[in-house]
């Protein structure tokens, strides 16, 4: 492949570095969801209901979903 077609190794590390927000973002929701609502294995206090944990990921979702689109516009 010729170096007219090919993207810069630096470009590339830049664009696949916007991605360690999403796996980031992805690492702390887990870890939420493990310490506030913990499996009835690990004999922890559960400090929210599940459902209510899931309402609020949902919310952040559906704000996402408005948002971006506003953003790139």
């Amino acid at each position: 492949m010729s170096s007219r077609g090919r993207v810069p190794t630096l470009t590339s590390l830049v664009y696949g570095a916007a991605n360690l927000r999403g796996v980031g973002s992805g690492l702390i929701v887990s870890w939420l969801l493990y310490f506030y609502c913990p499996p009835e294995t690990a004999k922890a206090i559960a400090y929210a209901p599940i459902m209510a944990m899931g309402a609020v990921i949902l919310f952040g979702r559906v704000v996402d979903a408005v948002s971006d689109p506003l953003i790139r516009y």
